[in-house]
C-alpha cells in the first residue's frame, strides 16, 4: 500500500511507466534516459525545421536580390532610353524654332514683294 504523502508536499504521480515503487523518490535511471532522449529528439526536430526556414529564407532572399538587380538594370536602361527620347525632342524643338523663323522670314519677304509690287504699278 502507499504511504500518504508528508505534509506540505503533493502526492506523487504515477510516471509513463507505472506507478514509482517508492512514492516521492527521483526518477529512475530508465525514466531520465527517456526523458532526456524524449527532449533530444525534440531539440533535432527544432533545428531541423530551423535549418529547413533558414534554407527556404535564403532562397527567397536570392530570388528578391536577383529580381532587385533585374530591375535596376531595366531602370538603368529605361533612364539611357529617356535621355535619347529627350535628345530627340530637343532637336526636334530646335528644327521646329528654325524652320519657324524660316516660314516668319518667307512671310515677311512675300508681304515686301506684294507691297513693293503694288507700290510700283499704282497709278497717280
Amino acid at each position: 500500500p502507499a504511504r500518504p504523502a508528508p505534509a506540505g508536499r503533493a502526492p506523487a504521480r504515477p510516471s509513463k511507466g507505472g506507478a514509482s515503487p517508492l512514492a516521492g523518490a527521483a526518477p529512475s535511471l530508465i525514466e531520465k534516459s527517456e526523458s532526456e532522449s524524449e527532449m533530444a529528439a525534440s531539440q533535432r526536430r527544432l533545428f531541423e525545421q530551423m535549418v529547413t526556414l533558414r534554407t527556404r529564407l535564403n532562397e527567397r532572399l536570392a530570388a528578391s536580390n536577383k529580381f532587385a538587380k533585374f530591375l535596376e538594370f531595366t531602370l538603368q536602361q529605361r533612364d539611357v532610353d529617356l535621355k535619347h527620347a529627350n535628345e530627340r525632342l530637343v532637336a526636334a524643338m530646335l528644327e521646329i524654332d528654325s524652320l519657324r523663323a524660316i516660314v516668319q522670314d518667307a512671310a515677311e519677304a512675300v508681304e515686301k514683294e506684294q507691297a513693293g509690287g503694288l507700290g510700283g504699278t499704282s497709278v497717280t
